[in-house]
């Protein structure tokens, strides 16, 4: 059965931001965009907002600027895991031995 343009609510004929995602993807880390596609087009169907997903990226993106490729998650399993949900200003060190003593 073909489904027709006009068959399709507004949400569903508005087309995917997906390619605006994966250009604010880690650099290095663009890989694997067929996966990340699926797991973008999941995502929001599960009911995440777009806008929420890119913000995020970019969030992320920004926190691992500095960091290995080795340690920075693919974009689908980046989607896969809500990851757009997290805090990424990045946790702050324990204080040391040092910091407790000196009070």
């Amino acid at each position: 059965m073909t489904t027709l343009l006009f068959d399709l609510t507004p949400e569903q004929r508005r087309p995917s931001r997906f390619e605006e995602f994966w250009h604010q993807c880690v650099p290095g880390r663009r890989i694997g965009k067929r996966a990340a596609e699926i797991a973008y087009e999941r995502a929001t169907k599960r009911g995440a907002s777009e806008d929420a997903i890119i913000a995020g990226m970019m969030r992320y993106a920004a926190s691992k600027r500095d960091t290995d490729v080795r340690y920075v998650k693919h974009p689908a399993t980046w989607l896969n895991q809500d990851c757009w949900l997290d805090d990424d200003r990045g946790s702050t060190p324990p204080p040391s031995f040092m910091d407790i003593v000196r009070g």
